[in-house]
């Protein structure tokens, strides 16, 4: 089952020493008002803090940490919404949606990859007379 909603929660330090989760709070105007949560239906200025992702997956929730920026924390949730939606679109379509990882390549692995691909390059072209030197 596809989420069906992802929220913005914000993780805070209670007064009593426990870590707790409560709803951002938004202002009128529809922005993240900072550092701020809505507990028992108030908008309240909590300590520490930062925010994380809700959602679901396969009716469990899942938490992803978001950092402190409030519009950051904002940004990666419509990313995470419409990611979702897109899954779920894709799978009422009978298609299959492969996500891009975020490891990165390496300085040392680019460079591997690339001589290795101007050699194969030289490999299919021939012989190249104006070439001083072989790369290894």
């Amino acid at each position: 089952m596809a989420t069906k909603a992802t929220t913005l929660i914000i993780r805070y330090k209670a007064e009593d020493g426990t870590w707790k989760r409560a709803d951002a709070a938004y202002s009128d105007n529809g922005q993240i008002k900072t550092g701020h949560a809505v507990i028992n239906n108030e908008m309240v200025s909590v300590g520490p803090y930062q925010y994380q992702i809700r959602f679901y997956v396969d009716r469990r929730a899942q938490y992803k940490p978001a950092g402190t920026d409030a519009q950051e924390a904002e940004l990666l949730r419509r990313v995470i919404e419409k990611a979702e939606a897109a899954k779920e679109v894709a799978d009422n379509a009978g298609l299959e949606v492969v996500e891009r990882t975020s490891e990165r390549e390496t300085l040392d692995e680019a460079a591997k990859r690339y001589i290795k691909d101007r050699k194969d390059a030289k490999a299919l072209s021939g012989s190249n007379p104006g070439r001083r030197r072989e790369l290894d």
